[in-house]
Protein backbone atom coordinates (compact mmCIF):
# COMPACT_ATOMS: atom_id res chain seq x y z
CA UNK A 1 0.00 0.00 0.00
CA UNK A 2 1.34 3.73 -1.17
CA UNK A 3 0.00 6.92 0.20
CA UNK A 4 1.13 10.19 -1.35
CA UNK A 5 -0.59 13.98 0.03
CA UNK A 6 1.24 16.92 0.63
CA UNK A 7 0.05 19.07 3.63
CA UNK A 8 0.93 22.95 4.88
CA UNK A 9 1.34 23.04 8.60
CA UNK A 10 0.45 26.70 9.93
CA UNK A 11 1.39 28.67 13.19
CA UNK A 12 -1.09 27.55 14.80
CA UNK A 13 -0.10 23.97 13.63
CA UNK A 14 3.00 24.60 14.84
CA UNK A 15 2.82 26.24 17.67
CA UNK A 16 0.46 23.23 18.90
CA UNK A 17 2.67 20.58 17.71
CA UNK A 18 5.60 22.64 20.01
CA UNK A 19 2.82 22.65 22.89
CA UNK A 20 2.52 18.98 22.78
CA UNK A 21 5.84 18.25 22.98
CA UNK A 22 6.13 20.13 26.10
CA UNK A 23 3.89 18.56 27.64
CA UNK A 24 4.85 14.99 27.17
CA UNK A 25 8.61 15.99 27.91
CA UNK A 26 8.22 18.54 31.20
CA UNK A 27 4.66 18.60 32.28
CA UNK A 28 4.71 14.61 32.63
CA UNK A 29 2.27 13.50 35.46
CA UNK A 30 5.24 12.59 37.92
CA UNK A 31 7.01 16.00 37.21
CA UNK A 32 3.79 17.31 38.09
CA UNK A 33 3.41 15.66 41.17
CA UNK A 34 6.58 16.81 42.11
CA UNK A 35 5.73 20.60 41.40
CA UNK A 36 3.01 20.14 43.37
CA UNK A 37 4.52 18.70 46.56
CA UNK A 38 7.44 21.01 46.13
CA UNK A 39 5.33 23.84 45.80
CA UNK A 40 3.23 22.80 48.70
CA UNK A 41 6.10 22.04 50.94
CA UNK A 42 7.17 26.05 50.45
CA UNK A 43 3.41 27.41 50.53
CA UNK A 44 3.35 25.81 53.96
CA UNK A 45 6.82 26.17 55.29
CA UNK A 46 5.44 28.66 57.57
CA UNK A 47 2.85 26.70 59.53
CA UNK A 48 5.93 23.23 59.51
CA UNK A 49 7.99 24.78 60.80
CA UNK A 50 6.53 27.41 63.75
CA UNK A 51 8.26 30.09 62.69
CA UNK A 52 5.62 32.67 60.81
CA UNK A 53 8.36 33.33 58.20
CA UNK A 54 7.32 33.75 54.47
CA UNK A 55 10.45 33.56 52.98
CA UNK A 56 9.68 30.39 51.23
CA UNK A 57 6.37 30.52 50.63
CA UNK A 58 7.38 33.86 48.61
CA UNK A 59 10.31 31.27 46.72
CA UNK A 60 7.20 29.09 46.16
CA UNK A 61 5.28 31.36 44.64
CA UNK A 62 7.76 33.45 42.64
CA UNK A 63 9.03 29.89 41.39
CA UNK A 64 5.40 29.06 40.25
CA UNK A 65 4.79 32.31 38.44
CA UNK A 66 7.93 32.03 36.62
CA UNK A 67 7.30 28.04 35.50
CA UNK A 68 3.90 29.31 33.78
CA UNK A 69 5.40 32.79 32.53
CA UNK A 70 8.21 30.20 31.07
CA UNK A 71 5.21 28.35 29.39
CA UNK A 72 3.69 31.06 27.56
CA UNK A 73 7.33 31.99 26.70
CA UNK A 74 7.83 28.91 24.86
CA UNK A 75 4.48 29.34 23.14
CA UNK A 76 5.27 32.92 22.01
CA UNK A 77 8.84 31.98 20.86
CA UNK A 78 7.29 28.65 18.52
CA UNK A 79 5.18 31.21 17.03
CA UNK A 80 8.61 33.56 16.12
CA UNK A 81 10.16 30.41 15.06
CA UNK A 82 7.77 29.62 12.61
CA UNK A 83 7.42 33.71 11.34
CA UNK A 84 10.89 33.31 10.47
CA UNK A 85 11.13 29.76 8.62
CA UNK A 86 7.58 29.27 7.30
CA UNK A 87 8.23 28.60 3.93
CA UNK A 88 9.40 25.10 5.62
CA UNK A 89 6.31 24.03 6.77
CA UNK A 90 4.74 22.87 2.91
CA UNK A 91 5.76 19.56 3.60
CA UNK A 92 5.04 15.98 1.02
CA UNK A 93 5.04 12.87 2.61
CA UNK A 94 5.22 9.35 1.47
CA UNK A 95 3.73 6.35 2.94
CA UNK A 96 4.40 2.91 2.30
CA UNK A 97 3.89 -0.85 4.06
CA UNK A 98 8.22 -0.17 4.92
CA UNK A 99 8.49 3.53 6.05
CA UNK A 100 7.14 6.77 6.28
CA UNK A 101 8.92 9.51 4.10
CA UNK A 102 8.82 13.34 4.33
CA UNK A 103 10.63 15.89 2.62
CA UNK A 104 12.72 18.24 4.21
CA UNK A 105 14.76 20.86 2.67
CA UNK A 106 14.35 19.37 -0.84
CA UNK A 107 15.45 15.74 0.90
CA UNK A 108 13.51 12.78 1.24
CA UNK A 109 14.04 11.83 4.78
CA UNK A 110 12.24 7.77 5.19
CA UNK A 111 12.30 6.62 8.52
CA UNK A 112 11.08 2.86 8.86
CA UNK A 113 8.06 2.48 10.87
CA UNK A 114 9.71 0.73 13.51
CA UNK A 115 12.26 3.67 13.95
CA UNK A 116 9.75 5.77 15.35
CA UNK A 117 9.64 6.34 19.28
CA UNK A 118 6.04 7.51 19.85
CA UNK A 119 3.04 8.76 18.56
CA UNK A 120 0.18 11.25 19.48
CA UNK A 121 -3.37 11.62 18.15
CA UNK A 122 -5.67 14.63 19.08
CA UNK A 123 -9.06 15.64 16.94
CA UNK A 124 -6.74 17.29 14.93
CA UNK A 125 -3.33 15.87 14.78
CA UNK A 126 -1.22 12.93 14.84
CA UNK A 127 2.09 13.96 15.93
CA UNK A 128 5.03 11.67 15.42
CA UNK A 129 8.05 11.35 17.08
CA UNK A 130 11.27 9.70 15.67
CA UNK A 131 13.13 10.22 18.63
CA UNK A 132 12.08 11.59 22.21
CA UNK A 133 13.45 15.41 20.35
CA UNK A 134 12.24 15.34 16.71
CA UNK A 135 9.15 14.30 15.01
CA UNK A 136 6.38 15.63 12.87
CA UNK A 137 2.99 16.97 12.80
CA UNK A 138 0.04 15.41 10.81
CA UNK A 139 -2.60 18.08 10.35
CA UNK A 140 -5.61 15.82 9.65
CA UNK A 141 -7.57 18.32 7.84
CA UNK A 142 -4.39 17.93 5.03
CA UNK A 143 -4.14 13.61 4.69
CA UNK A 144 -6.96 11.61 3.14
CA UNK A 145 -8.42 9.59 5.90
CA UNK A 146 -7.54 6.46 4.20
CA UNK A 147 -3.89 7.07 4.78
CA UNK A 148 -4.13 8.28 8.37
CA UNK A 149 -5.96 5.43 9.30
CA UNK A 150 -3.04 3.29 7.24
CA UNK A 151 -0.49 5.13 9.52
CA UNK A 152 -2.83 4.46 12.43
CA UNK A 153 -2.20 0.32 11.92
CA UNK A 154 1.54 0.82 11.15
CA UNK A 155 2.22 2.38 14.35
CA UNK A 156 0.30 0.27 16.38
CA UNK A 157 1.48 -2.62 14.72
CA UNK A 158 5.37 -1.38 15.11
CA UNK A 159 5.90 1.43 17.69
CA UNK A 160 5.70 0.37 21.52
CA UNK A 161 2.30 0.25 22.76
CA UNK A 162 3.19 2.81 25.67
CA UNK A 163 4.52 4.94 23.51
CA UNK A 164 1.11 5.09 21.12
CA UNK A 165 -1.78 7.36 22.31
CA UNK A 166 -4.58 7.37 19.19
CA UNK A 167 -7.77 8.05 19.91
CA UNK A 168 -10.06 5.25 21.22
CA UNK A 169 -13.26 5.34 18.26
CA UNK A 170 -9.84 4.48 15.56
CA UNK A 171 -8.16 1.39 14.88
Amino acid sequence: MEYNFQQHVTKEDYVSFFMNHLKMNILKPANVVLFVIGFGYLAAAPFINGTGDYLFTYIGFGLFVFMLVSVFYARFSAGKRYDKNEGMFDMSYQVTDEAFTFMVGGQPVEKKWIDFYSATETTDYLYLFVSRDNGTVLVKRDVPQDAIDFIRRQLVAHVNPKRVKLLKNQD
